[in-house]
């Protein structure tokens, strides 16, 4: 009898080191990510020793993922990210979408010329080719996106589960060169078909002031 309370004993001493006190109250920090090929993000879960976290993807032709759970999306489609903890499954769903080419022409006027150049998971890439003799600072008023206009942080596009950290479209392009630059959408979507929005063109002053030389309004420009 003894000998068999020993042994219940240290079975309950194994199974305590083996199992971990806060079993409940771990949880992976996102069960669903959208993604752009070549995009790279690190899953985690939560309130564990790290070390005895193993990391395997449904599709390693779409995602990879490394020992440490670093995913990198490879190419377009789906995947399950699936983490496992003492025997605990933790999953994630991943789409992972194609960086979107567009290369459009916006705007031409005697200022220069805006194009809508992609869209990639920082957002929309625009690029201006300045072609005068002074240096033109672009300013965006308000931007439209699907007929939801983006004016707040954290704003969630209708119908969708993007959602948005808008950063204004702003930038100073010297004489005679060409700039990109991004407007920041979190998970924007390459689903989106519309976008509206009113720019500024200003000549740039060398006292850091501007004053407005041109304007271009976009209306429902196809983004498909």
């Amino acid at each position: 009898m003894k000998r068999t309370l020993s042994i219940v004993v240290i079975l309950l001493i194994c199974m305590s080191i083996i199992i971990p006190a806060n079993a409940g109250t771990f949880s992976l920090n996102t069960h669903k990510l959208t993604l752009f090929k070549g995009d790279e993000t690190t899953l985690e879960i939560e309130g564990v020793d790290s070390s005895r976290v193993t990391w395997r993807s449904s599709n390693k032709a779409v995602v990879t993922v490394t020992r440490k759970g670093v995913i990198t999306a490879r190419k377009a489609g789906n995947a399950v990210v699936t983490g496992k903890y003492y025997g605990i499954s933790f999953k994630c769903k991943v789409t992972v979408q194609n960086i979107k080419k567009l290369n459009k022409l916006l705007y031409s006027g005697k200022y220069g010329k805006l194009w809508l150049k992609e869209i990639n998971s920082n957002g929309f890439v625009f690029k201006y080719k300045n072609t005068t003799d002074m240096d033109i600072w672009l300013d965006s008023e308000y931007f439209i996106l699907d007929g939801k206009q983006l004016e707040e942080e954290n704003d969630t596009l209708p119908g969708t589960d993007y959602w948005v950290n808008f950063n204004e479209l702003e930038v100073v392009v010297p004489s005679g060169f060409t700039r990109e630059t991004v407007m920041y959408l979190r998970n924007p979507s390459v689903k989106s078909k519309k976008l509206s929005g009113y720019i500024r063109v200003m000549e740039k002053r060398s006292n850091g002031g501007g004053y407005d030389i041109d304007r271009i309004l976009l209306k429902n420009v196809k983004l498909q």
